[in-house]
């Protein structure tokens, strides 16, 4: 009887990294449709409360570190930060869902399914007006995926591996 309840709680927690894993490509892929002046719009509301809460400290930058911040900000949080989320989350969906022994698997599904993402989201971005797709932007996303996919792989192993001891 304890066993069905243990498998009943992993059937709840896949399908809740499941639904995490669709919003969050959902929202990556909403993102990169907006148009440049859309984006810029959110990526300036980012910067305004970064530069209210500087002011809080008596600091004001320069414009050029202004600058410097929304670009940070764009590439950070917007192509590293949300990927490395999205990364997490597609980890542990194919870690739930792909029954086998072997760990690597879902790591090389999540690698190949985030890569996809990223591709995906700069070519749309290349049909959004006012907007471009970079490469480079593309390797920011995997970056941010792959940190979220290693440690996600390395605690959900390492967990695993210290309840089986």
């Amino acid at each position: 009887m304890a066993e069905t309840k243990v498998k009943s709680k992993y059937a709840y927690a896949r399908y809740i990294w499941l639904g995490a894993y669709v919003l969050m490509s959902g929202f990556i892929i909403f993102l990169a449709a907006s148009s440049g002046e859309e984006s810029a719009a959110q990526s300036g509301f980012v910067l305004d409360t970064l530069l209210a809460v500087l002011s809080w400290f008596d600091y004001v930058p320069t414009p050029e570190i202004t600058e410097t911040l929304a670009y940070l900000i764009r590439k950070a949080i917007g192509h590293f930060g949300f990927f490395l989320v999205d990364g997490v989350f597609a980890y542990m969906t194919y870690h739930y869902f792909i029954k086998t022994k072997k760990t690597w698997l879902p790591l090389l599904i999540a690698s190949a399914a985030t890569l996809a993402l990223a591709g995906i989201s700069e070519t749309i971005q290349l049909f959004a007006s006012g907007r471009t797709g970079m490469l480079s932007d593309v390797i920011i996303d995997m970056a941010g995926a792959m940190i979220g996919i290693s440690l996600t792989y390395w605690i959900a192993n390492r967990t695993k591996k210290e309840n089986q001891s």
